[in-house]
């Protein structure tokens, strides 16, 4: 039986030409500006996922539907924003910058983003307790617009560019 604790240590032990096979032709070269991609690596008690970041690419705020991971950086640098929510007010509460080899520690409770502020391409390995690829019940978060968004096994990323059919619902706070 798996456990997280040895999929992380397994999964985190590799470096990003140990990846590199994972990545289908083309995806990579060229990847544009504000693009990620999510290519699945091991399915099992727990989801591991290759993210390869485009110049400025950034997640929405998000949590993980209650699941906890770890997130190793494999190239190139990412910044991780962590916020509180009371309900009617999103709180910065900090920022951490990735480099390679560094690791970055996703609590079942953490609301998040992601950002590569590199001119090329980044590259993250996450590894969740979940077996399921889904964002089904994810949460993202719009500051601005003062809204949540729960997503559906529809959405393929945490983002609110997904289409109206990809959320379950949309609520605004503090107004």
């Amino acid at each position: 039986m798996e456990h997280f604790e040895e999929i992380c240590t397994k999964f985190h032990a590799g470096s990003w030409d140990d990846y590199r096979s994972f990545v289908p032709p083309g995806i990579a070269d060229p990847l544009t500006q504000d693009e990620y991609y999510r290519i699945p690596v091991y399915k099992g008690e727990c989801m591991v996922i290759l993210m390869l970041w485009g110049p400025g690419a950034t997640t929405a705020l998000h949590d993980h539907g209650g699941s906890r991971g770890r997130v190793k950086v494999l190239k190139g640098s990412v910044t991780e924003e962590r916020y509180t929510f009371d309900g009617s007010r999103l709180e910065l509460i900090s920022s951490n910058k990735g480099q390679p080899g560094d690791i970055l520690n996703v609590s079942v409770n953490d609301i998040h983003s992601v950002r590569n502020h590199e001119d090329e391409m980044s590259v993250t390995l996450h590894v969740y307790e979940t077996n399921s690829n889904s964002f089904e019940g994810t949460k993202i978060y719009d500051r601005e617009n003062r809204r949540v968004g729960v997503l559906n096994g529809m959405a393929t990323r945490a983002t609110w560019r997904e289409k109206p059919e990809a959320f379950s619902s949309i609520t605004y706070f503090g107004r």
